[in-house]
């Protein structure tokens, strides 16, 4: 038998530059859409906590049978803390948002023994890394809470008009 005279154990620079390139092309296009992916993540992760905490409240004031208030930190507030003296499980702190809502001059959100609020509330959570943002609307009067998509990329005036909840 005749043994080669050269031993192929491995690969030439050519290919491994290639291959390299076509990794460093795949990342540049991944990359983006995963950290918006992450991001979208979080906003939907912050609606949720602050759904269920608009919840609980209004739970413990009827379970109660007295008002309790949920305290909105400021507007624009990064890392949001909700707090309120019915909650059982103490602050809850929206991690990696922004919280944005109307009426900024009541920071309170009173649920009386019925569970009903007044006035009407929008609440917006959003993340300065992508366009999506969530919102929750609490209904006037009878305290119903509904979450959808917000629509208007202007947040200097929050309506429960670009709030969508269609699926």
């Amino acid at each position: 038998m005749i043994k080669s005279l050269y031993n192929n154990q491995g690969f030439t620079l050519f290919e491994v530059i290639v291959v390299t390139l076509i990794i460093g092309i795949l990342s540049a296009i991944a990359v983006p859409s995963f950290l918006g992916f992450l991001n979208r993540g979080k906003v939907n992760n912050g609606l949720n906590v602050l759904r269920s905490t608009i919840q609980i409240t209004q739970r413990e004031a009827i379970k109660r049978s007295k008002t309790c208030s949920l305290n909105l930190p400021d507007n624009d507030t990064s890392n949001p803390i909700l707090n309120s003296e019915c909650l059982s499980v103490g602050s809850r702190t929206l991690n990696d948002v922004m919280i944005k809502y109307n009426n900024p001059s009541g920071q309170k959100i009173n649920f009386n023994f019925r569970g009903n609020t007044s006035p009407l509330r929008t609440i917006v959570i959003y993340n300065n890394n992508t366009k999506y943002k969530r919102c929750v609307v609490i209904s006037n009067g009878i305290g119903m809470v509904r979450t959808g998509v917000y629509t208007n990329n202007n947040l200097s005036s929050i309506s429960a008009d670009y709030c969508d909840t269609t699926p």
